[in-house]
């Protein structure tokens, strides 16, 4: 016999960087162990990681973490005062920004 299927809650949102509409679902105790031991490790590239591959669980496959950062992300940050994501962004990724985002 084998273990139960969990019935998990999924619900939407619309992407503002395309608009398009996804659905997803809360992560699970098995992602948050994945978090917490890529957190224990200090590895900043198995922190990234793990927050990439729940990113992808939790959109069942319609987000590539990997691919979906774009200038758009860097706008965002900076139109709601995130300052050390944009930082981060800025040092961590080489899609830049708009002059929007310059802007702000």
């Amino acid at each position: 016999m084998g273990l139960p299927k969990l019935n998990t809650p999924t619900y939407e949102l619309v992407l503002p960087s395309t608009e398009e509409t996804i659905k997803y679902r809360p992560f699970l105790v098995k992602e948050q162990k994945l978090l917490l031991l890529a957190q224990e490790s200090e590895n900043k590239k198995e922190m990234l990681d793990a927050i990439s591959q729940i990113i992808e669980n939790c959109t069942f496959g319609k987000i590539n973490s990997k691919e979906a950062c774009n200038g758009y992300a860097m706008n965002w940050a900076a139109e709601n005062g995130h300052l050390e994501v944009v930082k981060w962004l800025h040092i961590n990724r080489k899609e830049g920004c708009t002059d929007y985002a310059m802007d702000r």
